[in-house]
C-alpha cells in the first residue's frame, strides 16, 4: 500500500466514525490532553489523506498516524486493521506504550459488567447531532422502556440509532448491563422472534457463562445480517419460543440492558419481543430492581401501549442537505454549481439517501444539469439501494392500498386532503354542474351511502400508508396569515375570513418527491385506463370546487397543487373549454402557486386555450392578468408590453376590455408619474365605464381622486370623494359586500389624506390591513402600506414608518412583490439614519 492509497482507507474511516471533516477529527484531537502534545493538525489530516506524506511513516508522522487510532479504532479487531494499513507493525518502545495505553482504552469494560454488541459507525449527517443528544437526554433522565424511531424510507433512522447507542456504550453508567443491537428486516411472526431470541441467547450466553473472569471485546463482534422469509407459527416453534425465555432468564435477571432492534419489519410481533426480553428479569418471587429499555427503528409506526416515546424522523433541513451533499463530494462546487444543488436538493425532498445518490452520480461525472431533468427517478433506476428499501417497505402493503398509493403517486399532486383522495376514487355521473356532488364509481353504488362508504375506505387506506411512512401527516391548522396584526371592526360591520367552515382545519397529507417518483415510474399496479380514470376524476373535481370555491382565496390556496396540476393536465389532453374554467378560477392566486413560473404557465395555458376556442374576450382578460402578474413581480417593463398587447387586441376586435389602463395607470404611478397615471384612468373612464354607480366605475373614480390630490388638485379630488360616498352603490349595497366595503374604506382613507387627517387615515389604513390580511390580499395590502407611508412622511410624520415598512416586506414577500420589497428594506435600512439625523435637529 502507498500513502495515496492509504490516504483515501484513512479519509472513509474518519468518516465511519462520525467525523465529517478533517476540522472535526482535528479538534476531537486538540481536546484530548495526550493527543494534544503530538499535533495533529488539519492540515496534516489534509496532507495524509491526499498521499502527500511518505509511507511507510517515520518519525513525527509515524507517532501521530498511531496516534490516531484512539479516536479511529473502538475495538481490538479494528485496531489490528489499522495497524497493518497503516504497516505500523515493528514498534519502538515509546511506540509500545502509546499502543498499550490505546488498548486499555478499548478493553474497559470487564466480563460480567457490560455486554457491548454494537452496530458499525456509521457517518451522521448534519443537522444530526442535536436528535442524539436529545435522546441521550432521555435515556439518562426519563429512561422510557421502548422507544421507537420512525419516518419514510432513507432518512437516516438506522444512522441515527447507531449514533446514539455508540454514544451511551461510552457513557458505564447508563446500561450497565450491556447495549444489544440486532438488525430485524425479515423477521415475521412467530419464527422470526424464535429467531431473534436464539441470536440473543447466543450472545449473552457465550457473554456471561462461557468466558468468565475475561475481558469482553463484544465490540468487535459482527453486525448479523440475517434474513428469513415468513413462515407460519408452529407448535415447534411456539414451544422454542417458551423454551428461549426460560433459558433467557438466568442471564438477563436484574441485568439493565438496552436492546436496538433496527429497521423492524411490519410483520414482526414488537409487543411479544419486547415482553420476551424485559419481562424475562422478573423472577416469580423477586422485586424488579433493574429494568432494559428498547430503541427500535422501522418504518412502520407500531400501535404498541409499550411505547413510551415515538419519534417521526424527518428529511433534513434545506441548510443541512446542502452541508451534507458538500461533503460527500470530493471537491467543493462553485457558486453556479451550488445553485443548481439546492434546486437537486429540493427536487430528492432533502432525504440523506437520496442526496448520497446525487453525491453519486456527481461523483461518477454525470453534469448537475443533465440531473435536474429527472434526478429522482435517475436515483431509484440506479444501483443505489434506496429503491430495493422503497420495493421492500411497499411490498409489506395489501394489494388495495398498493394501487390506492399508486393513484396518488399517479396523480401528480404531492399535498392533499381527504376530500381529494376520495375524489380520485370518483366519476361524474353525466356533466358536472355547479355545486352537484360527484357519484362515487364502486362496486356497491346502489347502496344508500356510496359516498360515506368511498370515505371509509379511503380513511382506512391513507391510515395505512401514513403507519408504513408512505405518507404524512401535515398539521391540521389554517394557512398562516399575511400579518400578525390585531382585527380590527367597524360598528356596523364584521370582517369575515372567507373560507368553507371546517375546511381550514380539514387533515392533509403529504407525499414526498422520491415517493411519488418510485410510485410514478417503479410500480405496474395501475393499467392505463385507470390511469385515464384517475385524470378525468382530477379534472371534474377541480371543475367543479373550483365552482363551489370563485374568488374564496384560502379555500383556492389550500387545493391549489391539484387544481393547477388539473389545468395542466387539461392542457395536455386539449380540453381548452376546462382549462379556461380553470384558468379563470385560479386567477386571483397566480402568485402564490407552487413555482414562481406556475404563474406564467397558468396564464399562457389560458391565453392558448382561448385562441383554440376563438374566445378574443377571454384571450385578452387572460392577457390583462398576465400583465397584473409581472407587474406584482417588478418587471414593469414586460407588464407594460403585455397590457399594451391587450389593449392592441381590444381595439382591433372592438372589445369592451379595458383593464389594461388601469394596470398602466399602476405602473405610472409607481414610477411616480401621476400625470400619466391620471390620464389612463380618464381613458378607462371615458371608454369603459356605462354606469355611473356601478363599484367599476366607483374604483376607478377613487383611483383618479388619489391621483388629482397628488397632483394638487385638491378640489376635484374632493368632489369626487364626496360623490363616490354619495353613491347608492355604497349606501344601499349589503353590508358584507367586500368590494362595496373596500371601495368605501379607501376612499374614507383617501378623504382623511386630503384633510390632513393622519391618526384617522392611519386607524382606517390599520382597518383595511386586517381586512387584506385576512383575505389573503398580499398584494393590495402592500399598495395600501405603500400609499399611507408615503402620505406619512408629507406630512413628516415618522412614528409609524417602521411599523407600516415591516408590515409591507412581510405581505410582499409572500408573492415576491419584488418592488414593494426593495421599497420596504431600503427604508429599514435608512432607519438608523433617519434617527442620527433626528438626533442633530434636536441638538
Amino acid at each position: 500500500m502507498d500513502g495515496m492509497q492509504f490516504g483515501q482507507w484513512f479519509h472513509s474511516r474518519r468518516r465511519s466514525c462520525g467525523f465529517s471533516s478533517q476540522r472535526a477529527l482535528a479538534q476531537k484531537a486538540r481536546e484530548d490532553a495526550h493527543l494534544a502534545q503530538v499535533g495533529i493538525s488539519e492540515a496534516f489530516l489534509a496532507r495524509l489523506e491526499t498521499g502527500q506524506l511518505v509511507h511507510p511513516f517515520r518519525g513525527p508522522v509515524r507517532q501521530r498516524v498511531l496516534a490516531l487510532a484512539q479516536l479511529l479504532c473502538h475495538t481490538s479487531r479494528e485496531l489490528q486493521t489499522y495497524l497493518r494499513m497503516a504497516e505500523l507493525m515493528e514498534l519502538t518502545s515509546s511506540e509500545e506504550a502509546l499502543l498499550a495505553r490505546i488498548r486499555s482504552q478499548i478493553s474497559t469494560v470487564k466480563s460480567g459488567a457490560r455486554l457491548l454488541f454494537l452496530p458499525p459507525s456509521r457517518m451522521l449527517s448534519p443537522g444530526r447531532q442535536k436528535l442524539v443528544a436529545q435522546f441521550l437526554e432521555i435515556f439518562q433522565h426519563d429512561r422510557p422502556q421502548v422507544s421507537l424511531i420512525t419516518g419514510l424510507v432513507g432518512t437516516g433512522k438506522s444512522t441515527l440509532a447507531s449514533a446514539i447507542v455508540q454514544q451511551l456504550a461510552r457513557q458505564d453508567s447508563v446500561f450497565p448491563g450491556g447495549i444489544i443491537s440486532f438488525p430485524c428486516r425479515g423477521y415475521r411472526g412467530a419464527a422470526g422472534l424464535a429467531t431473534l431470541l436464539a441470536q440473543v441467547f447466543q450472545l449473552v450466553s457465550s457473554h456471561f457463562q462461557i468466558n468468565p473472569g475475561t475481558s469482553a471485546e463484544m465490540r468487535t463482534s459482527p453486525f448479523f445480517v440475517c434474513r428469513q422469509e415468513c413462515l407460519l407459527a408452529s407448535p415447534t416453534i411456539e414451544a422454542s419460543i417458551s423454551s428461549l425465555i426460560s433459558q433467557l432468564r438466568p442471564y438477563l435477571i436484574n441485568r439493565s440492558f438496552l436492546f436496538l432492534l433496527d429497521d423492524v419489519d411490519p410483520l414482526f410481533p414488537l409487543a411479544r419481543a419486547i415482553d420476551a426480553l424485559s419481562g424475562a428479569d422478573r423472577g416469580p418471587d423477586m422485586l424488579q430492581q433493574q429494568s432494559s429499555a428498547f430503541l427500535v427503528t422501522s418504518c412502520y409506526n407500531f400501535a404498541s401501549a409499550s411505547i413510551a416515546y415515538t419519534f417521526s424522523l424527518a428529511p433534513l433541513e434545506l441548510e443541512d442537505a446542502h452541508a451534507y451533499l458538500s461533503e460527500l463530494l470530493p471537491e467543493p462546487l462553485d457558486e453556479s454549481e451550488m445553485l443548481l444543488v439546492e434546486k437537486a436538493c429540493a427536487m430528492v425532498g432533502y432525504l440523506p439517501q437520496a442526496i448520497e445518490g446525487l453525491a453519486a452520480s456527481i461523483r461518477m461525472g454525470v453534469p448537475i444539469s443533465l440531473l435536474l431533468s429527472d434526478i429522482a427517478e435517475q436515483i431509484l433506476s440506479s444501483e443505489h439501494h434506496l429503491s430495493d428499501r422503497i420495493d421492500y417497505a411497499f411490498r409489506m402493503l395489501n394489494p388495495d392500498t398498493q394501487k390506492s398509493f399508486a393513484l396518488l403517486a399517479q396523480s401528480g399532486v404531492s399535498s392533499f386532503s381527504l376530500d381529494t383522495a376520495v375524489a380520485l376514487q370518483i366519476v361524474p355521473s353525466g356533466k358536472s354542474q355547479p355545486g352537484q356532488l360527484l357519484q362515487p364509481f364502486l362496486a356497491d353504488a346502489s347502496s344508500e351511502h356510496p359516498l360515506q362508504r368511498a370515505t371509509q375506505r379511503t380513511v382506512s387506506q391513507l391510515s395505512q400508508l401514513v403507519r408504513h411512512s408512505f405518507l404524512e401527516v401535515l398539521p391540521a391548522e389554517s394557512l398562516p396569515s399575511l400579518v400578525d396584526l390585531p382585527v380590527e371592526k367597524q360598528a356596523d360591520r364584521k370582517i369575515h375570513l372567507i373560507s368553507v367552515p371546517g375546511k381550514e382545519r380539514q387533515v392533509r397529507y403529504r407525499l414526498h418527491p422520491m415517493l411519488q417518483a418510485y410510485g410514478s415510474h417503479s410500480i405496474q399496479a395501475v393499467d392505463q385506463e385507470e390511469i385515464h380514470a384517475l385524470r378525468r376524476n382530477i379534472r371534474a373535481y377541480a371543475l367543479t370546487y373550483i365552482e363551489q370555491h370563485t374568488e374564496k382565496i384560502a379555500s383556492l390556496l389550500q387545493e391549489r397543487e391539484i387544481l393547477f396540476t388539473a389545468c395542466m393536465q387539461a392542457l395536455a389532453q386539449d380540453q381548452h373549454d376546462d382549462v379556461v374554467r380553470l384558468v379563470a378560477g385560479l386567477a386571483p392566486i397566480s402568485c402564490r402557486l407552487q413555482q414562481k413560473e406556475d404563474g406564467d404557465r397558468l396564464f399562457y395555458a389560458g391565453i392558448s386555450a382561448s385562441q383554440q376556442r376563438h374566445d378574443r374576450r377571454q384571450q385578452a382578460a387572460f392577457i390583462s392578468s398576465l400583465g397584473w402578474l409581472l407587474c406584482q413581480r417588478g418587471a414593469f417593463q414586460q407588464a407594460r408590453q403585455t397590457w399594451e398587447e391587450g389593449l392592441a387586441m381590444t381595439r382591433a376586435s372592438h372589445l369592451h376590455q379595458w383593464q389594461p389602463l388601469l394596470g398602466l395607470a399602476h405602473l405610472a404611478h409607481l414610477q411616480n408619474q401621476v400625470d400619466v397615471a391620471s390620464t389612463y384612468v380618464e381613458q378607462y373612464l371615458n371608454y369603459s365605464c356605462t354606469d355611473a354607480n356601478s363599484l367599476s366605475t366607483l374604483a376607478a373614480q377613487m383611483r383618479l381622486a388619489s391621483y388629482r390630490r397628488l397632483q394638487g388638485h385638491r378640489e376635484e379630488s374632493g368632489h369626487l370623494l364626496t360623490t363616490i360616498l354619495q353613491s347608492p352603490a355604497l349606501v344601499k349595497t349589503d353590508a358584507h359586500n367586500d368590494d362595496a366595503y373596500v371601495i368605501d374604506l379607501m376612499t374614507r382613507i383617501e378623504h382623511d389624506r386630503l384633510s390632513a387627517q393622519y391618526d384617522a387615515s392611519f386607524q382606517r389604513t390599520r382597518q383595511l390591513t386586517s381586512f387584506f390580511q385576512q383575505q389573503e390580499e398580499p398584494y393590495g395590502l402592500a399598495y395600501l402600506l405603500f400609499n399611507q407611508m408615503q402620505f406619512a412622511q408629507q406630512q413628516s410624520i415618522e412614528d409609524d414608518l417602521a411599523v407600516m415598512a415591516h408590515w409591507m416586506l412581510v405581505a410582499s414577500e409572500q408573492i415576491q412583490a419584488t418592488y414593494f420589497s426593495r421599497y420596504a428594506t431600503q427604508f429599514l435600512q435608512q432607519i438608523p439614519q433617519l434617527n442620527r439625523k433626528r438626533q442633530s435637529v434636536l441638538v
